[in-house]
């Protein structure tokens, strides 16, 4: 599952607290594995469409830390 050994984290900002809040356990769940095999593997997974939409914010953030 972890392609990319050089990166050694994912930063978690506190603005995402106002996503998680709206997600149940299991989108929650399956919103941190898509942001983490995203930002380690640029893999995208295939998500409900509300953890869809939260996962389409959070990857702009996680695209612009990447440039970096």
């Amino acid at each position: 599952m972890f392609e990319n050994q050089e990166k050694c984290g994912l930063t978690l900002y506190y603005d995402y607290i106002n996503i998680f809040e709206k997600l149940n356990s299991k989108q929650l769940k399956d919103l941190i594995f898509a942001m983490f095999d995203y930002d380690l593997n640029g893999i995208i997974h295939k998500l409900d469409e509300v953890t869809d939409m939260a996962f389409t914010l959070i990857k702009q953030r996680i695209d612009a830390d990447n440039e970096y």
